[in-house]
This record gives C-alpha cells, structure tokens and sequence, in this order.
C-alpha cells in the first residue's frame, strides 16, 4: 500500500538526485537528524538527506483533506577549509532553491512550495571535523485523495438496462 506523503518524499529524493552533482548521494532520512544520526546516515560528502520533519492537515470543504508537509533536504559538505565549504555549500542550496520553488515533483494534488528558506545548522562536533551542514527546507501543500477511491463494490461488473415505458397511460 502506498501513501500520498510517502509517494511524495520519493519523488522528492529522485528529482533531487538530478539537481545534485553526479556522485552526491541522496537519500530519504526517517528520524530526527541529530548529531549520532548524522554519523550513521552520512557516508560521504557531499551528501543529501531528505526529511518530514511535520505534517498538519486540515479539512477543506467540499473537497479532499490537504495537507501541510513541512520538508527539508540536509546537504553535507566537509573542506579543510571554511571557505571551501561555504562555496560548495552555497553552490548546491541555489540548485536547490532555484528547483522547489517551482517544484510540483510530477505528483498529483501537489501546490507549489512556500517558505523555502536554507540556513547553515552550526554544531561544535561537526566544526571540529571539518564539516558543514545546510537545511533547506519548505513546507509544500497536498490533496489526500480518498483511501476508498478505486476500490471496488459490491455492484462491480452489474449492468443496468434502462427500457422506455411501453405501456399505456392513462389520460
């Protein structure tokens, strides 16, 4: 079974993949992104991971149930020196910045992205390394279609013929 949300990170993941340089891998993330995280879920720079930090959902009248996916694509650089990583890093969150807030991802009921922001996320442990971590993140709409649609009912593959009235009436 699959999912709109769901459907939607892995379109994500792949357009991201095209954006990126060859080489730079891009995987969905699962968790919070945390210092021990970013240990396990990084194996080589540069590198992407892209996460849901948040989903609301709202009901709109009349319609499908939309929700609010709050996303975020963490891209990891590492250079000796800062410098170098702050113009690797700027390279590759202008690709980004330039695709999402444009992107619908090819995925039905998608609106376009609002809020696209990047910031560097600063941690002691990863300067130490010589590492840097940008977060560019958006907050995209979506229609979630009805779980029922498609399925089928009790009435699949009946027909019904509709005759004229041949009878007689009165008056």
């Amino acid at each position: 079974m699959s999912s709109a949300i769901g459907d939607l990170v892995g379109k994500v993941v792949v357009s991201i993949r095209h954006i990126l340089p060859d080489g730079v891998d891009c995987r969905p993330l699962h968790c919070q992104l945390d210092l021990a995280e970013i240990t396990r879920e990084f194996h080589r720079a540069p590198g992407a991971l892209v996460a849901v930090p948040q989903i609301s959902c709202d009901e709109v009248q009349g319609g499908e149930p939309i929700a609010t996916v709050s996303m975020a694509v963490f891209l990891l650089v590492e250079g000796v020196r800062h410098a170098d990583r702050g113009s690797m890093g700027l390279e590759l969150v202008e690709r980004l910045l330039r695709r999402i807030t444009r992107e619908r991802w090819d995925a039905d009921g998608v609106r376009r992205a609002q809020g696209v922001t990047a910031r560097v996320v600063y941690m002691d442990e990863l300067e130490r390394k010589a590492v840097t971590i940008w977060e560019v993140s958006w907050t995209q709409a979506l229609e979630l279609p009805d779980a029922t649609e498609g399925l089928l009912t009790d009435y699949a593959g009946a027909t019904l013929t509709v005759l004229p009235n041949t009878e007689p009436t009165d008056g």
